[in-house]
């Protein structure tokens, strides 16, 4: 199914110099500007550049044309182009969960929780109040006698962010599975929601007791500290606009609403007209526009967001409608190259020895590559042509034949991060993850001041 990014191709930027502009085009560029702030040592700086073996291939597939024999980053946080494939995916799979649950007779409510904030705070403290409060609301005891009242079965949380005049502006998109309700325990239902997250954001600014112990766990004195970083600095307030409650008429629209960030829709609004608020998508854009503000946020933001989780479930909720294990973020970014894998005859379009991709990188015609290849092998070799670059030499007994599956399959193993058990894909070490933080931190303490 073709996203719906791919339905605004040649749609104008702001910009003159991109007016005939594709979704792909414009996916790419970001990418690379996103590579480039957040430094060489970070896996979204190789996404789609860095060769993984000894040829890289373009592929047709079901629903357009991709690599294969390049590294993928696999980070919905950072990448436009690995965001809108994860969250398509995610949108398939919280469908199937909507649409089992509403067979099942049960309900799905879209709620959205925010805080105020103010252009003082930071990011990471704005981070840490939303999920301490809303493990508050879920795991108290008012939470679970909410749960038992409207019979809640599970919720799919998912984390949210944009820039507005008044600085970081987080909030949770939820989808909460509830019993059949009516529409008084609707209403009452909204009303309890909203009420519990007043009391827990109002309770941000209490503080708790804890005790101080020596080495041989004697009690030495007693200290308070706050509940959350932005507790101790600031009052925290909810208002009627921190909450918005809404029946899912269909598992299309739950699916579009909790996995929405990196959609295709989601990341084209930077294509359009600007709203008050930028999403992170809008503010890369504006840093490759020179907005050396939107550069230093997007850099702030990633440092803040690495390798944080985008969607939660609630624990047992796959296992109740036999979902099986969720399938990891370098795995859906990596859908279209394995699919490509599958194809055998008359899947491969065109192919690249190092030279030839090189020079292919570095003028970036990596997306006008791939829209060529939906024509054909003569349409790439012309576009190449057209850009002085060198056509690919051959050796055909170490490549095979020039259609058809690759007889040597490029190995990406070590090129992308997965959890354990995820089969051919291998987890990078802890000094890679090290190194890529390393790349976040500003380089000197006026650029930390900034």
């Amino acid at each position: 199914m073709m996203s719906g990014l791919d339905t605004v191709a040649n749609n104008p930027t702001r910009n003159s110099k991109f007016q005939c502009e594709s979704a792909k085009d414009y996916r790419h560029r970001l990418r690379n500007r996103a590579g480039e702030i957040l430094g060489g040592e970070h896996r979204t700086s190789h996404c789609g550049r860095r060769r993984c073996s000894e040829v890289v291939s373009v592929h047709k597939t079901k629903t357009g044309a991709c690599f294969r024999g390049i590294a993928t980053c696999g980070s919905i946080w950072t990448c436009p182009e690995c965001a809108q494939k994860i969250s398509q995916g995610r949108a398939e799979d919280v469908e199937n969960l909507v649409s089992s649950h509403t067979q099942a007779n049960g309900n799905t409510f879209m709620v959205t929780l925010t805080v105020g904030h103010g252009s003082q705070d930071e990011l990471s403290d704005l981070r840490e109040f939303l999920v301490w409060a809303w493990d508050q609301v879920v795991r108290s005891g008012k939470g679970k006698r909410m749960r038992d009242e409207f019979g809640i079965l599970g919720y799919v949380r998912a984390f949210e962010l944009t820039h507005g005049v008044h600085g970081w502006h987080p909030h949770l998109h939820i989808l909460f599975l509830t019993r059949d309700l009516t529409p008084f325990e609707q209403w009452k239902f909204k009303r309890r929601i909203y009420t519990r997250w007043k009391e827990v954001a109002s309770s941000a600014m209490t503080s708790k007791r804890i005790k101080v112990k020596n080495a041989e766990g004697e009690i030495t004195s007693i200290k308070e500290v706050s509940r959350t970083a932005l507790g101790g600095k600031r009052y925290i307030n909810v208002d009627v606009k921190a909450l918005d409650f809404q029946l899912a008429k269909n598992p299309a629209a739950a699916g579009q609403y909790i996995s929405k960030w990196g959609s295709g829709a989601e990341i084209a609004k930077g294509m359009q007209k600007r709203s008050k608020g930028r999403s992170i998508w809008q503010l890369l854009d504006d840093a490759d526009h020179g907005d050396k503000q939107a550069a230093h946020l997007f850099h702030e933001y990633a440092k803040v967001f690495h390798r944080a989780r985008h969607l939660t479930w609630a624990r047992g909720l796959r296992e109740h409608y036999a979902m099986g294990e969720e399938a990891s973020d370098e795995q859906l970014a990596m859908t279209e190259e394995m699919e490509a894998h599958e194809i055998e005859e008359g899947g491969e379009v065109f192919r690249f020895d190092p030279h030839s991709w090189i020079q292919v990188v570095r003028k970036r015609l990596t997306a006008q590559v791939l829209g060529a290849a939906m024509i054909g092998p003569d349409e790439v070799e012309n576009l190449l042509i057209r850009h002085e670059i060198d056509l690919p030499e051959f050796k055909p007994e170490a490549y095979g034949p020039i259609s058809g599956q690759l007889v040597r399959t490029p190995d990406y193993s070590g090129y992308v991060r997965t959890p354990k058990g995820t089969g051919s894909t291998k987890v990078l070490n802890q000094s890679h993850v090290r190194r890529e933080m390393q790349c976040l931190k500003p380089k000197d303490k006026k650029e930390e001041a900034a």
